[in-house]
């Protein structure tokens, strides 16, 4: 079984939609294996989103996911990080507002899903690490 990681961002908890979503996924066969429910620090948000530290929207993008709760989540089936990205497109597609209030974010690849997990979870990359190499 891979794993990936996944956000349900502040946007989706303040309008009750962690149940769809987590619904989604394991309607979809992913098994979630870690959970967490939390307000994310700026330096986490900073984190995550490192990869976009020089675009114009970093900034609004980090303050936000600092502006209220989220859901972090790894979950795990085969091919999770492909077919987490795929789900999260149609989610997006069914239930975001806008681009930036677009309710969950998934790893999109296995260098980014392990780097992602490590910023809400230290260490937690090592221990998924053959895991994520199985598909």
């Amino acid at each position: 079984m891979q794993v990936t990681f996944v956000v349900i961002k502040p946007d989706a908890v303040k309008r009750g939609l962690m149940g769809e979503v987590l619904s989604r996924f394991e309607q979809k066969g992913f098994k979630i294996r870690v959970c967490r429910y939390d307000i994310m620090t700026r330096d986490q948000a900073r984190s995550l989103y490192l990869p976009h530290a020089r675009k114009e929207f970093y900034g609004d993008l980090v303050g936000f996911m600092v502006d209220g709760a989220s859901v972090q989540m790894i979950v795990g089936r085969d091919y999770a990080v492909s077919e987490g990205r795929a789900l999260v497109d149609r989610i997006r597609d069914d239930l975001a507002t806008s681009v930036r209030h677009n309710v969950v974010h998934a790893s999109d690849s296995i260098d980014s899903a392990l780097r992602e997990m490590d910023v809400f979870w230290p260490g937690t990359s090592g221990i998924f690490n053959k895991e994520m190499l199985s598909n």
